[in-house]
This record gives C-alpha cells, structure tokens and sequence, in this order.
C-alpha cells in the first residue's frame, strides 16, 4: 500500500503539479525583484506590456491548443498538426496586430514608453508565444515530468538572466527584463521542441486552417473568456485609474495567484484525460472549503508582509482588496474545473454559454463598481460573475 502511494504521488501528473508549484513560487520571487528595482510607474508599464501580451495570446489560441490537448500529439495525423500550424500564423499576425494598437494607445494616453522599448517588446511577445505554443504541445503529447520540469527552468532562467543583465551597464531595467524574458523563453522552446520531435516526428508545413478550426468548434470561448479575465483587470485599473495604482494592484494579484496553480494544473490534466473529478470525490466538502479559507487567510497575510518588508509601505493596498482578490481567484479555479469536467461530459454548449456571459458580466460591472466603490471593485466584479458562470453551468447540465 505504501509503494502504491508512493508511486502514485511520483507519477508524472503529480510531478507536473509540483513543477508548477514550484514554479509559481519561483515566478513570485522574480516579480518582487523586479518591482523593486523598476519603480511603481514603470512597473505598471511593464504591466501592461505583459498584460497584453498574455491576454492575446491566451485568448487566441486557446481553443486551438484545448483542441491539440484534446486530441493527443501521438493521435494527431500531418494533416491535423498542418492545418494547425495555419492557425497558429494567422493568430500571431492578429496577435502582433492588435499589440501594437494597445500599446500605442497606452503610451499615448497614460504612460510614455519609448520606441527602442516598443520594439524590444515585440521580440519579447513572438518569444513568449513560441513558448506557450511548444509547452502545450509537450502536454499533448503527455511529457508531464518534462512540462514540470521546464516550467520551472523557465523562470529559473528568467532570474539569472536578468540578474546577469545588471552587470551590462547600458541596459535600462525594463529592457534587462524584457531581454531575460525572451531569450528564457527561446532557451526553453528549444528544449521542448526536441522532447515534442522525440516522442513523434512531423514534417513542417501549413494546410488550410478549417479542418483544425471545425475540430475547434467549441473548444475556442472557455480558454479565450479565462485568458479575457485574468488580464484584463490589470488594463481596466490601468486605462482608468492612475498609472502608481496599477502598479501596486499588479504586484498584489502577483503574490496572490499562487492560489491559481492547483486548478490550472489539474485543468490541464483533466483535458489530457489523466485525471477525473473523481478523484476528488473522497475529500470531505467542509475540508476543502475549511483548506480553502486558511490558504486564502495564509496567502492574503503572507503577500501584505512581503510586500511591505520587500517593497516598501507605499506598495501595500488594503487588506479588503487583498481578501478580494484572494476570492477572485478562488472562484476562478472553480470555474475553471467545472467547466473542463463539463466538456469532457458533453456539455461543451452549457460552458460555452457561461464563457460568453463571465467576461461580459465582469468588465461591466467592474467599470460601473470603479466609479462607485474604486479598485475593489474590480476583483468583487470578476469573483461575483465566476459564481454566475458556475450557476449557469451546473443548471444547464442538471437540465
């Protein structure tokens, strides 16, 4: 009984869990860095910067690499991972497209970002989607231990270089960051490249895109409506509240999304068909939400503590705004899992429709709360219209 235990904790998906862990915590110790040594305005500028880079990217091509996922890297004929690539070029030019729009639009409007910084950061947002892009596809093809693995060499990588960077006296800490970023990225694309090509070769090529996009059909709003709201706060408090601000929310959502890698993760193996909610099943109810609320207490105490003594006092926000973004994410990993189990049953339509109304219920009434209550309204907003979605889902698949 013991050695099954244990086997089972060692397998490759709890593996993968743990190199999650690992690395979110690893991504927290970075992101502290950096704030520091960037300052509260341009940390809101790398904000955005990087707020829209993984919102594109995660909102266009989630359905594509859900579909990938669904379908297996080993099951996937030439034709299928052709007509794949199509879709991924037409989504990066979309991608590089609307970035720009954003970002010149931000530095107009807000916060100047100079033109070398611009362009710096397109090289940083080809390089950040080549990566997404590949870890999916070593997921597809069920390289777990792997995908763990270089989840945390990723930002390992990201630390050294950027702290190797500061010995390079002409480099500004924005394009030192950016810098790291992209070639961490590059670095680790490459490895996942030659683990993809090992477990099952392909030629290079495209092919028409509407055999992918009709396999896709509902695959598309769930990953995209996800990806929509985990950035999309940061540019609402960005384009409407004063640039400090969204400095300090930023570094707040930061430390407080490491409540957010357990049901990613498990999201993710539950689409690779290796695990069930079943599995779940044993766990009482009341220890779970008992877990949950003393993890939240614990991250919510820990992230203000760390932001203070790391920081400085005029990094911290409020305590209520830490509880609700605690919740926000909270509710998020809910939704997320139920809505993955409900496609694998069947109920693709009832998630899509939870999808659709999530985004449009939270920028709503998050915009009207601003004016109304302020910041907090902005994760009070996105945890109330995560909890709708979950109510629509399980009435639709009662029914």
């Amino acid at each position: 009984m013991l050695s099954d235990s244990l086997r089972v904790m060692f397998s490759a998906r709890y593996l993968y869990l743990l190199g999650r862990a690992g690395a979110t915590f690893a991504s927290l110790t970075l992101a502290l860095v950096y704030s520091r040594d960037l300052g509260v305005v341009n940390r809101s500028s790398i904000s955005v910067i990087m707020s829209t880079n993984a919102l594109l990217w995660v909102v266009l091509t989630s359905g594509a690499t859900l579909t990938i996922r669904k379908i297996g890297w080993k099951n996937a004929g030439n034709g299928v991972i052709r007509s794949f690539n199509s879709v991924i070029a037409g989504q990066f030019a979309v991608i590089i497209l609307i970035y720009l729009v954003v970002i010149n639009l931000y530095s107009q409007i807000k916060n100047p970002i100079a033109l070398n910084l611009m362009i710096l950061s397109l090289f940083y947002v080809t390089a950040s989607g080549i990566h997404l892009i590949l870890m999916e596809l070593l997921i597809s093809a069920q390289r777990f231990k792997s995908a763990g693995i270089l989840e945390i060499l990723t930002v390992v990588s990201q630390l050294t270089l950027y702290i190797t960077g500061s010995h390079i006296y002409d480099l500004s800490t924005t394009a030192r960051l950016l810098l790291a970023f992209s070639f961490s990225y590059l670095l680790v694309s490459t490895v996942a490249l030659y683990l993809i090509l090992e477990t099952k070769k392909f030629t290079f090529g495209l092919s028409s895109p509407w055999e992918f996009l009709q396999r896709s059909r509902y695959n598309h709003v769930l990953g995209a409506s996800l990806g929509f709201l985990d950035r999309i706060d940061r540019l609402l408090v960005g384009f409407l509240l004063a640039a400090p601000i969204l400095g300090k929310y930023a570094v707040a959502t930061s430390l407080i999304t490491l409540l957010r890698f357990f049901p990613d993760g498990v999201s993710k193996l539950i689409m690779a068909k290796k695990v069930t909610l079943k599995r779940f099943i044993f766990i009482r109810r009341e220890l779970v939400v008992i877990s949950g609320i003393l993890l939240s207490v614990f991250v919510i105490s820990f992230s203000r503590e760390v932001v203070y003594f790391w920081l400085g006092p005029d990094w911290v926000l409020g305590i209520s705004i830490y509880a609700a973004i605690a919740m926000q994410e909270l509710s998020r990993g809910l939704f997320q899992i139920v809505a993955n189990q409900n496609i694998l049953n069947d109920s693709a339509r009832a998630v899509h429709r939870a999808a659709v109304l999530v985004p449009i219920l939270a920028v709503l009434s998050a915009i009207i709360g601003l004016n109304l209550f302020g910041i907090i309204a902005v994760p009070g907003a996105f945890c109330a219209s995560y909890l709708t979605g979950i109510v629509v889902m399980r009435r639709r698949y009662v029914s």
